[in-house]
């Protein structure tokens, strides 16, 4: 039963704020559906009170600034037009498509939104208090982003497979940039579940945040279950899985297998925290029920401050199924790993004693930037740089969208915790040389290294705590009209070491300059043999004791290599010197051949700053 005549062309309903509804008195019949031929755009309008709001069987429907609200069946419903025993062949076009933008589907006593073959996305938007938000089975494939998905009643998604050798598969959602909050379910997944028939489905969860959501049996937050001759696989990935409760067991995640077949859940990059259950794994839970195998794999993660019983971080009770631990996780609190039944892998790691919740990240979910709520990690978290920044795996972005890493290494879980940074330029730069051991270059456009030639280098960094840094990195650029050249196939080694006495960078330029350039310079002054000479234009050692090219630290703080042809900037690892409080740094060569750095006195640096040394602050 339709309520208006099925939609068979290209029809564009202008609402305007208008409302199309089923009279009470009425029989309770579908409003608007469409067949193979019917293209619908649908603006601006409320549609209820019917058995479904919109059906599309093969057709192309787009709903914008719209309202699906009161049917006593499903919201929306896309399906397969089908025929053979038992219609097991989908007859529907590829152009069948269903999008719903920025749209409220919400209030439908069973389903939310369906879709059981073609494509049907779903873009800021919100799917809200119906029975299940949103659902996929058989081919159907749902994209959501940017969207809320909250208060449904029978799960929040739910991807179902049934009868894959007929139908080709299980149902598939895509969930990007969303947020899933406040479902519930009287079984397992009360946020996002998987489960099926003879076929299982396929859900993957990207930069979303999986909140407060109920299950009265297994997996709160999320749940996989594949059922009877099907598997079934959930993905999340740079997501917060938080605040959510079980019934059963596996408070944020649940993975449990049936039959033969399993049930697979992938966790990287992602924060659980603060979920709970009544009997085991507050935060992760994995079991074979059978013959069956499931598999929970966690990368990158962050399992903290769930609770319940029995492994409060994650409770693996299987014989046939595995947890896998992939690299740099971080479990439990207070010296306290929380897990039982899982082997922990080398690069993991478990907060030291009495290092609690708060001394690792923000147990308030809270607005920091982008677009879902999330757990900020604390300064001098144990998550922080777990993954050096030089591994290939640590790259991408947090679920913000902030750039990894922010410091020396990736954090792990969904947040990368931005660094406060402070560049600052140098106040005094030169290069001295072993002969004339009283000439002062403190003017020099170049800084000049080779084994006879220092250079040093100083900042003002009186504004800065040593006890608030994080990570100090010195950078000198490469002059770009004079390449590093005359070394060894192996190239020559730069050591940068803090110097132990304060200097004067003098005002004298010669080294290798024509005469129209040179400076004879006067005053006080840095040479090979005085830290500060009180005369650089006498040619004389005018200082008592002398500090024959420099009194420096020893070991260097840092070394790097340098090859003939080099471009561009150097950096160097300066931390431990800073946090000593060391405010300026000599350079000397290992190798032959020579290396020319900008200085602050280069005529280019008057136009492009950055080609000064500098000093680069990562402040905690």
């Amino acid at each position: 039963e339709t309520g208006l005549p099925v939609i068979g062309s290209e029809i564009t309903i202008e609402g305007n704020g208008a409302t199309i509804q089923r009279d009470a008195g009425a029989p309770d019949f579908n409003l608007l559906v469409v067949d193979a031929s019917g293209n619908l755009t649908l603006n601006n309008t409320t549609v209820t009170g019917g058995n479904h709001g919109l059906i599309n069987v093969c057709g192309a429907v787009m709903i914008a600034d719209s309202v699906i609200t009161g049917h006593t069946n499903a919201g929306v419903h896309q399906y397969a037009l089908r025929s053979g025993y038992p219609y097991f062949d989908d007859l529907c076009p590829a152009t069948r498509t269903l999008t719903i933008a920025n749209s409220t589907i919400s209030g439908n006593a069973d389903k939310g939104v369906v879709n059981t073959a073609g494509d049907l996305s779903i873009i800021n938007s919100t799917i809200s208090d119906n029975g299940t938000g949103v659902f996929a089975n058989y081919q159907g494939n749902i994209s959501i982003a940017n969207s809320t998905i909250s208060g449904n009643t029978n799960h929040g998604a739910w991807a179902f497979g049934y009868f894959h050798n007929y139908f080709g598969g299980g149902g598939v959602i895509d969930i990007t940039e969303s947020t899933i909050s406040d479902n519930t379910s009287a079984g397992d997944g009360g946020g996002v579940y998987v489960s099926g028939l003879y076929d299982g489905g396929f859900i993957t969860i990207t930069d979303s945040t999986i909140s407060a959501n109920t299950a009265g049996g297994h997996g709160g937050g999320v749940g996989a279950s594949p059922g009877y001759y099907g598997d079934g696989k959930i993905v999340i990935a740079n997501s917060t899985i938080s605040g959510n409760a079980a019934g059963k067991s596996g408070g944020g995640i649940a993975a449990v297998s049936e039959g033969a077949y399993s049930a697979e859940i992938e966790v990287r990059h992602s924060t659980v925290s603060g979920n709970q259950a009544e009997i085991g794994g507050g935060g992760a839970y994995i079991l074979d029920d059978g013959g069956g195998t499931s598999q929970l794999t966690f990368d990158r993660s962050l399992i903290s401050g769930n609770a319940a019983p029995i492994g409060p971080e994650v409770l693996s009770l299987t014989s046939n199924s595995d947890t896998t631990l992939g690299d740099f996780n971080l479990f439990g609190v207070d010296g306290n790993a929380g897990t039982e039944g899982v082997t922990l892998s080398e690069t993991d790691i478990v907060p030291a004693v009495g290092v609690l919740l708060s001394d690792i990240l923000d147990p308030i979910l809270a607005d920091n930037g982008g677009p879902t709520l999330t757990h900020a990690l604390v300064t001098g978290s144990p998550a922080r740089d777990i993954r050096a920044s030089t591994d290939p795996g640590c790259t991408g972005t947090d679920q913000r969208g902030v750039s990894r890493p922010q410091g020396a290494g990736c954090d792990s879980g969904a947040f990368e915790l931005e660094q406060d940074r402070v560049t600052l330029h140098t106040t005094q730069d030169s290069f001295i040389q072993q002969q004339p051991k009283w000439t002062n270059d403190g003017a020099h456009p170049r800084l000049e290294l080779n084994t006879d030639r220092h250079l040093v280098v100083g900042f003002d960094l009186s504004s800065i705590d040593p006890a608030n840094i994080a990570r100090v990195t010195l950078v000198l650029t490469i002059d770009d009209a004079s390449p590093p050249d005359g070394m060894g196939a192996n190239g020559a080694l730069v050591d940068v070491s803090r110097l132990l006495e304060p200097w004067d960078e003098g005002n004298r330029a010669s080294a290798g300059l024509p005469p129209s350039e040179k400076q004879r310079g006067s005053g006080a002054g840095v040479t090979w043999a005085c830290a500060s000479d009180d005369d650089i234009s006498n040619r004389k050692h005018d200082c008592d004791p002398k500090w024959k090219g420099g009194t420096f630290a020893s070991p260097p703080s840092d070394v790097v290599r340098h090859t003939n042809g080099m471009t561009g900037e150097v950096e160097f690892d300066v931390t431990a010197d800073m946090q000593a409080g060391a405010e300026s740094w000599l350079f000397k060569q290992r190798g032959q051949g020579r290396i020319d750095y900008y200085s602050k006195e280069h005529p280019d640096v008057s136009t492009d700053l950055s080609l000064a040394p500098r000093i680069e602050i990562e402040l905690q």
